[in-house]
């Protein structure tokens, strides 16, 4: 068996064919079969090739009697190849004699790469070279614009092409390379030698110049694609912004920089591309520098002219503060973030969503003395002409679960300039008013200690013409330098609502239930969550949410609104439960389970299976289920077992689970979670090891637990009439024993 194959096909190329032929028969490296595929020629290229056919007989000659087409005949080839690589040729472009070795060479020396290219130069006499990218993760980046390799200069590792099922696309008409490097990279390693080992031909019976209209709608196509797997579905003034982007020529500088924040945004989510090289392909093809992305005062200021900026204080936790900006930006997607770095670590806030603005002069903060980073912003954000209306201040332990609250925000203040959560005034007794007296003659310039106001410090909401008083304010700097002399533990309680009482705003209390939602401690748990969710239908966030990734009340918060969000990563077309009918379809988010692998169940149509992954692809071990509806919910309990929740077609919830300790790994089911066609939004265990499932009933929460003998119960008075509206019946629940 030859080492390689080299796939050339030929269609009416008498002038050129032999000139190809022969840079390969002239190779230094001479293990290797080489396939000319005779696509119908009519021009006498037939005879050419049965002629080196009978001098080496390492040349097979393939005839079709009828123009096929090139994705035909090089799927054709690469079918009947015999070969560990496979070797592209053009018939009318030259290989340089070493090719073959200095590629075969350094796949045998890279294992871990699929493809291999070359730079290329131009036959008849110029010197005109193409260096292209050569390096994995930036040729990966620039096929968001551009085809990445030279088609005739690339050898690939079959292996790779079988494993993967991969083959040229014939729906890729003339751009059928660009779409298969688009699969390939997503699979392997390509990469492309920085040296020329190949003479490309320009002429004008190339299928470039002859067909470059349909060449170039593909090339739109498969870009488009690109796009799609980050989130984007591009209209038409994007697809332009992005055709522009490609070919360097910027029109629009602003919209262009909107553009290249929204895929590094996408990026972020879906982390097709490394962050670095991305950003740095992207701003390479805008022709501005890195620093016009990072530096906030170069950016659109149509992106910073929002009605609510909210100022975030973070200390650590990089992927905490990444899902509370997500959260933000789910619910309050036309307003600002700020964020100010008051931890440790110098990189905590890197590579944060390109509309997000990180303060420049962050630094580490003192817990209990930080009321100096809201005023720092709000200068900040004058001097960069940031416009806004209000200004909120969040902790990072705030989660929001509805949507409304910008507009309620404008609407609460339409006639108060500040509304603060629990605003009272301090008693004789109270700890931070005896230390304040401490320091009276430091703080009785700026505002009265008696009476003193405090205000919860979490969500204050601070109007734009309170801010610019506070900025004009001829005390400014002193009141600053008191900040930060200050003993005083809470000062960011005292600061606001003391200034503003000395400029004379008017101001306010938050209003019933947002008071009750937003609170010191404790933190809410599950069954706080579900009933502050049904009982106050008009609230939007909760404070605090415990700053710990494996919360429970936190992923049920993430579960009941991303959940859509997330498996649209899994809706594509690479993934083998892929349907063009969205409603056809639905995957469980994928877990990386205790069998080292990632591993979930998709409903097809009305049936329900298992998949799992095993490198980049993912395989079906069976189909357990059928009469099935809906989004199913896939966990792996604390017995390493396998749990399902899955709608019915009936309208009923029932739940299936694989015994991942026998043998058989059989799954069993179904069993009856409810008969009330709950969506279902979460499956977890709790801390007691019961499942349990959490499932929504006309926008009110349910939760089912799973008792020691297997079966799904929720509190009686769920079932006490069954002929209850489920809005009652709902808020009859009792959650007091979900622990128990």
């Amino acid at each position: 068996m030859p080492k390689i194959s080299v796939i050339l096909p030929v269609f009416n190329r008498v002038n050129y064919v032999s000139e190809a032929i022969e840079s390969i028969l002239n190779q230094t490296y001479t293990d290797f079969e080489l396939i000319l595929l005779d696509d119908g020629s009519t021009d006498g290229s037939t005879d050419i090739l049965y002629k080196y056919k009978k001098m080496d007989n390492r040349i097979k000659v393939i005839r079709f009697p009828k123009n096929r087409g090139l994705v035909f005949v090089l799927n054709y080839g690469i079918s009947i190849a015999s070969g560990e690589y496979i070797a592209r040729m053009d018939s009318d472009d030259i290989s340089l004699p070493d090719r073959f070795s200095k590629q075969v060479s350094y796949l045998e020396n890279h294992p871990e790469v699929g493809l291999c290219g070359a730079g290329i130069g131009k036959v008849a006499g110029t010197t005109d070279k193409w260096y292209l990218p050569f390096e994995s993760e930036e040729i990966k980046c620039r096929l968001l614009f551009h085809c990445s390799f030279i088609h005739p200069s690339v050898m690939i590792r079959k292996k790779v092409l079988d494993d993967y099922n991969l083959r040229y696309n014939p729906e890729a008409i003339h751009a059928e390379d660009y779409e298969l490097w688009r699969e390939l990279v997503k699979v392997t390693k390509c990469i492309n030698l920085n040296e020329v080992l190949v003479l490309y031909r320009v002429h004008s019976g190339q299928i470039s110049e002859v067909n470059n209209t349909v060449q170039n709608h593909t090339a739109d196509m498969v870009r488009k694609k690109q796009l799609r797997e980050l989130g984007i579905e591009p209209t038409n003034e994007q697809m332009k912004l992005h055709i522009q982007l490609a070919n360097k020529k910027i029109m629009k500088k602003a919209e262009t920089i909107k553009w290249i924040q929204l895929i590094l945004t996408q990026n972020n989510l879906y982390q097709n591309y490394d962050h670095h090289v991305l950003k740095k392909v992207l701003c390479n093809h805008a022709k501005i520098s890195e620093n016009e992305l990072t530096d906030n005062t170069s950016i659109d200021k149509s992106l910073t002219s929002k009605k609510i900026c909210f100022a975030i204080l973070v200390y650590k936790n990089k992927e905490l503060i990444k899902q509370l900006i997500r959260n933000i930006k789910f619910f309050c997607p036309n307003s600002l973030l700020v964020i100010f770095n008051g931890g440790q670590d110098p990189n905590l806030v890197n590579d944060l969503d390109n509309d997000v603005l990180t303060y420049p002069y962050s630094r580490k903060l003192k817990y209990g003395f930080t009321s100096i980073y809201l005023i720092e912003i709000m200068e900040w954000l004058q001097e960069n002409d940031i416009h806004f209306d209000f200004l909120i201040n969040l902790d990072c332990d705030v989660l929001f679960y509805r949507s409304g609250f910008e507009k309620y925000i404008e609407e609460q203040m339409a006639d108060v300039d500040y509304m603060g959560i629990d605003i009272k005034t301090l008693d004789d007794e109270a700890y931070l008013l005896n230390n304040l007296k401490k320091e009276q003659n430091m703080w009785k310039q700026f505002f009265s200690i008696d009476p003193c106001y405090r205000v919860f410090n979490v969500c204050q909401i601070i109007s734009k013409p309170l801010i610019e008083a506070l900025l004009k304010y001829e005390k400014l700097e002193e009141l600053k330098n008191s900040l930060q002399a200050t003993h005083v533990f809470g000062m960011d309680e005292v600061i606001i609502i003391g200034m503003l009482r000395t400029f004379g705003f008017k101001y306010k209390r938050f209003p019933y239930p947002d008071s009750t939602t937003i609170r010191y401690r404790p933190h809410f748990t599950i069954k706080d969550f579900i009933a502050t969710y049904n009982k106050y239908p008009n609230s939007y966030l909760c404070h605090p949410i415990n700053r710990n990734n494996n919360d429970l009340t936190r992923n049920l918060i993430y579960a009941l609104h991303y959940n859509e969000s997330d498996r649209s990563r899994y809706r594509i077309d690479k993934y083998p439960w892929y349907n063009q009918d969205p409603l056809s379809y639905s995957p469980a988010l994928p877990l990386l389970t205790n069998s080292g692998c990632e591993e979930l169940v998709a409903r097809e149509k009305n049936k329900l299976s298992h998949y799992y992954k095993n490198g980049k692809k993912y395989y079906k071990t069976e189909t357990f289920t059928t009469n099935v509806k809906g989004n199913p919910l896939f966990f792996e309990g604390s017995d390493k077992n396998f749990e399902v929740i899955t709608s019915t077609t009936d309208g009923k919830i029932v739940h299936w689970w694989r015994d991942n300790q026998s043998k058989s790994q059989s799954w069993h089911g179904p069993v009856k979670v409810t008969e009330i066609d709950a969506e279902p939004i979460y499956l977890i265990q709790l801390e007691n090891h019961k499942l349990c499932f959490i499932g929504k009933v006309n926008n009110k929460l349910a939760c089912w637990i799973r008792d020691d003998e297997g079966t799904w119960k929720c509190s009686e008075p769920l079932y006490v009439n069954e002929n209850m509206d489920i809005f009652d019946r709902l808020s009859m629940y009792n959650f007091n024993n979900i622990y128990d």
